[in-house]
């Protein structure tokens, strides 16, 4: 299970949307931890990189 941080090198990086399934869908938002489907916070299960439900990639 990811962790809402990493730990590198004896430092903390909190987990950004970059490492996330949702890096290119059309809901995510700067915030790792929120998008425009879970505004109260990602459910673990999008945080560990499994699947999410409101997945919608992002169209160039």
């Amino acid at each position: 299970m990811k962790d809402k941080f990493i730990w590198e090198k004896g430092e903390v990086q909190p987990v950004k949307t970059k490492d996330l399934i949702c890096k290119d869908c059309r809901h995510r938002s700067p915030k790792a931890a929120i998008c425009a489907a879970y505004m109260d916070g990602k459910p673990a299960k999008v945080i560990n990189d499994e699947k999410c439900e409101f997945y919608v990639k992002e169209q160039d």
